[in-house]
C-alpha cells in the first residue's frame, strides 16, 4: 500500500487488514488508525505531521521508519519482533521508548535516532547493551534506562558567577556567593564540587559555593558537575580591602601624614619599628623599609595599606596617592 505524496491528512487502515507493508512518505498525514492492521510487517511514514501514533496492535511489525516527522513520542514496545527503526531527524521527539524486549536482535545500524533535539532519554531493554552499541544511533548527551521517567538528564554546559554579577568582594573577611547556571534545565538538581584553582591562600570556598576573603589579589575559582558529565569551568573573584594575610591585626600604633600623599610619607610612632611595607589595592607588595620617612613619588595614583611591624605589634592604615 502506497499514499506517498498525495496530501493525505487522514488515514484509516481499519477495513485493510491484511495490508503488511505501506509507504506514505510526505504527506500532511495527521492522524493514523492502525488499530486492525496487526498484519503490518512494516511502513515508511517520513516527513509526515504526524504528532503521536499507536502501535499496540501491531505484534508482527517488523521494520518502521517516522524520520523527519512531527512525531513528539514513539513507543515501539507492544512490537516484540521489531528489529529496524528510523526516527532521526525529529525535532519534536521527546519520548522513545526501545524496550521491546528484541534489542538484542537489532542489527548494526537498524537503530538511528540521531539529530533529534528534544529527545535526551531513551527507554531499552537492557543499559549495558545499549551503552556498548547504540551509543552511535542517538546524539551526544542521550541517556539510556529502563525507566526514562526517572532520569535526571546530565548537564550539557555550565557557568559560574558571583551573586548579582559580582566579581569582587571588597570588605574584610567578605563573603560572596557564587551561583552556577547548568543546561539543560531539567539537570539542574545535580549538585557542583566548588574549589580554589588558583589563591588558595587568598579566600575559602565551602560546599554550597560561598566565598570567603582572606587576603588581597584575585582568585579562581573552579567548579565541576557532580552527575557524570564531568563538565568544569572558572571564574575570577578579585578581594581587596583585606588584612593581607595576617591572622590578627591590633588598632594602629601609628599615624602618617600628609594624607592624600603627593610625594612622601611621614610615619609618627612611639614604638620602635621593626618593619613598614606598603601593599597596593590588590594586595601586591610595592615596596619595604624601616625608615619613618619614605618617597611615594614612584607610586601610581589610588589607595595603598600600610602595615607596621614593631616588636610587640603589628598594625595598618591607608593612605591615598594623588
Amino acid at each position: 500500500f502506497t499514499y506517498s505524496g498525495n496530501n493525505i491528512t487522514s488515514l484509516d487502515l481499519t477495513n485493510t487488514p491484511n495490508i503488511t507493508t505501506m509507504w506514505g512518505l510526505n504527506n500532511p498525514l495527521a492522524s493514523i488508525d492502525l488499530s486492525n492492521s496487526s498484519a503490518l510487517v512494516g511502513f515508511n511514514i517520513d516527513g509526515n505531521s504526524l504528532t503521536s501514533i499507536d502501535l499496540s496492535n501491531l505484534t508482527n511489525l517488523q521494520w518502521i521508519s517516522t524520520s523527519l516527522s512531527a512525531l513528539t513520542a514513539l513507543d515501539i514496545s507492544p512490537c516484540p519482533v521489531l528489529n529496524n527503526v528510523y526516527c532521526q531527524d525529529s525535532p519534536n521527539l521527546a519520548s522513545l521508548n526501545m524496550a521491546n524486549g528484541n534489542n538484542m536482535n537489532f542489527p548494526p545500524n537498524w537503530f538511528v535516532a540521531t539529530n533529534c533535539p528534544s529527545l535526551t532519554c531513551v527507554e531499552v531493554d537492557m543499559v549495558a547493551f545499549a551503552n556498548a552499541v547504540w551509543t552511535s544511533a542517538v546524539d551526544p548527551g542521550v541517556t539510556f534506562s529502563t525507566d526514562c521517567g526517572t532520569v535526571i538528564p546530565l548537564a550539557t554546559s555550565l557557568t559560574i558567577q558571583g551573586q548579582g554579577g559580582a566579581t569582587t568582594i571588597t570588605t574584610q573577611g567578605g563573603t560572596l556567593q557564587m551561583i552556577p547556571t547548568i543546561l539543560p534545565i531539567a539537570a539542574q538538581s545535580q549538585s557542583i564540587f566548588w574549589g580554589i584553582a588558583v589563591g588558595t591562600s587568598l579566600a575559602t570556598i565551602d560546599a554550597s559555593g560561598l566565598i570567603t576573603a582572606v587576603d588581597n589579589g584575585v582568585v579562581t575559582i573552579g567548579a565541576l558537575t557532580s552527575d557524570g558529565s564531568n563538565i568544569s569551568t572558572n571564574a575570577d573573584i578579585t578581594i581587596s580591602n583585606q588584612v593581607l594575610g595576617l591572622e590578627s591585626l591590633l588598632d594602629a600604633k601609628f599615624t602618617v601624614s600628609p594624607n592624600p600623599a603627593t610625594t612622601h610619607i611621614v610615619v609618627q610612632t612611639e614604638e620602635q619599628v621593626h618593619a613598614i611595607r606598603v601593599y597596593s589595592s590588590l594586595g601586591k607588595l610595592v615596596f619595604e623599609t624601616n625608615e619613618l620617612s619614605f618617597s611615594v613619588e614612584h607610586l601610581e595614583g589610588g589607595m595603598y595599606t600600610i602595615v607596621m611591624e614593631t616588636e610587640n605589634n603589628v598594625s595598618t592604615t591607608r593612605f591615598v596617592k594623588i
